[in-house]
C-alpha cells in the first residue's frame, strides 16, 4: 500500500479503534469511500489472505494464521478488493479482527465493510487478466454483502444498542433499499451464526492481552456488580499474570479507581461490590509492535496522571455506554512526530467525536 500524504508504501496498515486505517510512518487516515477495483496486487492480498484463513481452520490452535489472514486482508480490503472488503466485515462480525472489541463495536466496523460492496453502484474495475469478476461474479459478491449487513440489524431487532440503524424506521428504511437492490434474495431469515470466540465477553479481553501477536493497549468496559462476581477468575488470572487494573466506582460526579493487583484482594473486593461500574486496564504483557518501553510509560503515564486518570474519566462520561479497547496502533496514530506522549488524550478526543455523531 501507499499512503497518499506521505508517499511511502507499506504492506500493514495500522488498524485503528473504529475500524478505519492509518498510514504506520505518518498517521494519516487513508482515503476512505474510493472505488472498489481488482488489481494483480490486491489480488494476491486476498489469495494469501484467504489461505491462511484455510490453515486456521485446519488448526484452530495455533492463531497466528488467522493473525496474518487478518492483516493480508486488511491490505487487500483498503486497496479496494470487494471479495476482501466482504471478508474484512466477516473477520470483524465474528471476532477474527480484534475479537477482544465489545460484539457491538464490532458489528458497527463490519456493517461499514458489508455496506461499502452492496451500496456500491459502480462498475467493478479489474485489471487486465484477471478472472472470476465479471459482472455476474460481482453481483453475487454484493449480494453476500447484503445478506450479511441485514443480519447484522435483524438480530438486534429491538435493542439497536451499537448498531449503525437505531430505530424502527432507520431498520425498515435499511430493509426496504437491500430488498430493493437485491429482489432474489430473502430478508426474513437470520443466521444465527456463532462467534469466532465465546461470547464470555471479560474472560476473552483480559486474555487477550496477553496475545504474542498483537494485543489491546488500554480499554474500559462497563461491568456490573454480577458481572464482576463472576468474572473474579478472569480479573485473578489477568492481575496475576502482570495486568494493570483498576476497578472505576461512580462517586457522585466523580469516579474513584481501585487497583486490583492479586487474587484475594480481588476476591474481597467483589464481596463488598454492589453498584455497577467499569473495569479500565492497561497492559504492558502483551506484543505491542509499535510502542516500546519509553512510549509505553509516556501513555501510562497520560492514562493514569498520577493516580487522577483525567482522560479515563472523560471517556467514561464523554464516550456513552460503549465498551472501549485500543491497541497501539491508535496511539501511533495520533501522536505527534515520534512522541507519545498526549497522544491518548487526542484518541480520546476523537472517540467522543465518534461518539456524538451517532448519539
Amino acid at each position: 500500500m501507499k499512503c497518499e500524504n506521505c508517499l511511502k508504501n507499506f504492506e500493514t496498515p495500522l488498524m485503528l479503534y473504529n475500524g478505519k486505517i492509518a498510514c504506520p510512518f505518518c498517521g494519516k487516515p487513508m482515503r476512505e469511500g474510493g472505488e472498489l477495483k481488482v488489481t494483480f496486487e490486491n489480488e494476491e492480498y486476498y489469495r494469501i489472505s484467504e489461505a491462511c484463513f484455510y490453515r486456521y481452520l485446519e488448526n484452530p490452535k495455533d492463531r497466528t494464521y488467522i493473525k496474518r489472514a487478518v492483516e493480508h486482508c486488511t491490505s487487500a480490503a483498503h486497496n479496494g478488493h470487494p471479495a476482501a472488503t466482504v471478508r474484512l466485515g466477516y473477520y470483524y462480525e465474528n471476532g477474527y479482527a480484534d475479537g477482544a472489541l465489545a460484539r457491538s463495536e464490532r458489528n458497527k466496523i463490519a456493517y461499514g465493510y458489508y455496506s461499502a460492496v452492496c451500496m456500491y453502484d459502480k462498475p467493478l474495475v479489474v485489471a487486465s487478466g484477471i478472472t472470476d469478476y465479471d459482472e455476474e461474479n460481482f453481483l453475487k459478491i454484493k449480494e453476500i454483502a447484503a445478506k450479511r449487513e441485514w443480519n447484522i440489524i435483524a438480530r438486534n431487532i429491538g435493542s439497536y444498542k451499537g448498531d449503525p440503524q437505531r430505530t424502527q424506521s432507520g431498520v425498515a428504511a435499511v430493509k426496504s433499499k437491500l430488498s430493493g437492490k437485491f429482489p432474489s434474495l430473502r430478508f426474513g431469515d437470520v443466521n444465527a451464526e456463532a462467534s469466532a470466540f465465546a461470547e464470555s465477553g471479560l474472560d476473552v479481553k483480559l486474555q487477550s492481552c496477553f496475545d504474542t501477536v498483537r494485543a489491546p493497549l488500554f480499554g474500559v468496559t462497563s461491568i456490573s456488580a454480577e458481572e464482576f462476581e463472576a468474572g473474579v477468575p478472569a480479573i485473578t488470572r489477568a492481575a496475576d499474570g502482570g495486568l494493570y487494573l483498576w476497578h472505576v466506582a461512580k462517586q457522585g460526579a466523580d469516579y474513584t479507581f481501585y487497583a486490583l493487583t492479586n487474587a484475594s484482594q480481588v476476591s474481597g473486593y467483589a464481596k463488598g461490590l454492589t453498584d455497577d461500574g467499569y473495569l479500565f486496564f492497561f497492559n504492558r504483557c502483551g506484543k505491542h509492535k509499535y510502542l516500546k518501553t519509553g512510549a509505553l510509560d509516556a501513555v501510562e503515564n497520560d492514562l493514569t496522571g498520577d493516580g487522577k486518570f483525567r482522560i479515563i474519566k472523560r471517556l467514561i462520561a464523554k464516550g456513552g455506554s460503549s465498551d472501549f479497547t485500543f491497541f497501539d496502533d491508535d496511539i501511533v496514530a495520533h501522536r505527534s512526530g515520534r512522541s507519545a506522549a498526549g497522544a491518548a488524550e487526542e484518541l480520546v478526543a476523537d472517540v467522543i467525536k465518534d461518539v456524538d455523531l451517532i448519539n
